[in-house]
């Protein structure tokens, strides 16, 4: 093995970072600029935006009540047409038109969120942060602790739980990110359940799931 060779890689790869979730299959999703809009806006927090959307606005248009609102979250299909300012500016002109004719009761207009959420049948969580009001933390937890997505960013992981399923799903998604080169390279993980920081981890040890060599306290790096 060429050492030189595979110290480039990592530090190629370490430098120009790229965000992607994997599923709870062990598919790689797209969350990169790069990948999608092109312009350094979209990362991990954006994707699980756009995908409460897609949750959220589907039970709102099964609703009595809100069914009119979804447009919140601007076109549908088309992300980029939605703006989280403008869509909360949309909603508040939204509850105050409800409000007026009656749609809605002023103990709704007040706790908008819970009133989706109590209609609807989905969280106030997943409501906040498909219209923006949650920060990106918030966001990538809720994937990960509900979805159990794997958040990849280069050659950092943030992941809920270390199972022998999530590692085996760890290791099939990041072959699918990297292919091969994926053999040369070195990732920090970070389980979010326990504070559990993993520095240093070779693909052949996730892969093996050799893991426990790897693991002290801590977390050594942040998303934000």
């Amino acid at each position: 093995m060429n050492w030189y060779k595979v110290s480039q890689l990592n530090k190629v790869i370490s430098q120009n970072v790229q965000e992607w979730w994997i599923g709870p299959t062990g598919k790689k999703i797209e969350a990169d600029s790069d990948s999608l809009d092109g312009e350094g806006t979209y990362g991990h927090e954006d994707r699980v935006i756009e995908e409460a959307q897609k949750y959220v606005r589907s039970a709102m248009s099964g609703s009595s009540v809100f069914s009119d609102a979804t447009s919140i979250f601007g076109e549908e299909g088309n992300y980029e047409s939605y703006d989280p300012v403008a869509s909360r500016e949309y909603l508040s002109y939204w509850v105050n038109d409800a409000l007026t004719e009656g749609i809605i009761t002023e103990n709704q207009a007040d706790n908008i969120y819970d009133a989706i959420a109590d209609e609807t049948g989905v969280s106030k969580e997943l409501v906040s942060i498909a219209v923006g009001s949650e920060d990106a933390q918030v966001a990538r937890d809720y994937a990960m602790k509900n979805w159990h997505w794997i958040a990849v960013r280069g050659l950092n992981v943030e992941i809920q739980t270390l199972s022998s399923n999530d590692v085996d799903r760890l290791a099939r998604g990041l072959y699918s990110i990297y292919g091969d080169d994926v053999d040369n390279l070195r990732f920090t993980i970070e389980v979010k359940a326990n504070d559990r920081y993993l520095s240093n981890v070779p693909y052949e040890d996730i892969l093996s799931g050799n893991l426990a060599i790897h693991s002290r306290k801590n977390s050594a790096f942040s998303y934000i």
